[in-house]
């Protein structure tokens, strides 16, 4: 036996792990014996006073697993009522102004998911159309969907797995000038 097992055994079992006998240290043979070697009274198989006993870990490492697994099971499905959905409508809105240079209204219903990929749904969606165009939207749905998927969002990669627009009308006209109503005004400047 080498020199640290020896240590190990001295100081979590007193004394080498060999089998005795007398009143105290019966050895069992029976039930409580694993794989027919027999062991100490008092203490089961596979368990020392040093706590080395491998199960036990596994267990708590599972046990934290499955902690985590319901923390973000319960974070995902909350998420999206925490943020109010003014907010978020108000937030939509501004960015696909900027977007497009044009003035964006969502007036129905926003919803957000995220199980088992993040879906926004936008309904009654109009986007202004150019000035001096005969229609005042150039686009409206009655709903958009979008669907990317979790983990290349989570990975800072945004793949569209769905894009749906419902119920579109889309309103496409050339003003006076002989500018087509689909080209934005969104303030970048043209190089060239």
């Amino acid at each position: 036996m080498s020199g640290a097992a020896e240590i190990h055994n001295k100081l979590c079992h007193g004394s080498p792990r060999e089998p005795q006998t007398g009143a105290d240290s019966t050895i069992l043979a029976g039930r409580g014996a694993t794989r027919g070697r027999p062991h100490l009274r008092g203490r089961p198989p596979g368990i020392d006073r040093c706590g080395s006993n491998g199960s036990v870990r596994v267990k708590k490492v599972l046990i934290g697993l499955v902690a985590i697994v319901v923390i973000l099971v319960v974070v995902v499905l909350v998420l999206p009522s925490i943020v109010p959905k003014d907010t978020l409508r108000a937030q939509i809105e501004s960015q696909m102004e900027s977007a497009t240079g044009r003035d964006v209204t969502i007036a129905g219903d926003v919803g957000v998911s995220i199980i088992p990929s993040v879906e926004l749904t936008l309904e009654r969606v109009s986007i202004a159309n150019a000035p001096g165009a005969a229609d005042p939207n150039m686009v409206e749905l009655g709903a958009l969907r979008l669907k990317v998927g979790l983990f290349p969002l989570l990975g800072g990669e945004l793949a569209v797995d769905e894009f749906v627009l419902d119920r579109p009308v889309i309103r496409l006209e050339v003003d006076a000038a002989g500018k087509p109503n689909w080209e934005f005004d969104t303030g970048a400047s043209s190089s060239g």
